[in-house]
């Protein structure tokens, strides 16, 4: 009786130990499972966050691509005028170099008639 009294206090040691490294075991797991919580919801906030700061990002972007976009239609349009204005600065050079010659044609006969009015003057 002894001997089984001996045994049954030492399977309720065991036991006790037992319970002792499964409750140990049991916070150790609900702390792990509030720390893979815990990382969820920071992962879930990163996540959010992230993809608030792409949508900003295209956002801005767009941005840049359309103002991009009307500063080469601009610049494009500058192109277009300044080749217009050369050819005009160049019609108008040639229509000036006409004009010139016209007024030296005119001079020329102006001069001339003077000298005729001049000479029928002085013949009468």
């Amino acid at each position: 009786a002894h001997e089984a009294g001996a045994e049954v206090d030492g399977l309720k040691d065991h036991v006790s130990t037992l319970t002792e490294k499964l409750g140990a075991a049991e916070a150790g797991w609900e702390s792990l499972l509030a720390e893979h919580h815990e990382l969820q919801q920071a992962h879930a906030k990163e996540t959010a966050a992230a993809a608030a700061h792409k949508l900003e990002m295209d956002t801005a972007m767009a941005a840049l691509e359309s103002e991009y976009r009307m500063e080469s239609d601009s610049l494009e349009e500058h192109k277009k005028i300044g080749q217009s204005t050369k050819v005009l600065a160049s019609h108008l050079k040639a229509e000036l170099a006409h004009a010139a010659d016209d007024l030296a044609s005119l001079r020329t006969r102006l001069r001339e008639a003077k000298r005729d009015a001049a000479t029928t003057k002085t013949t009468m």
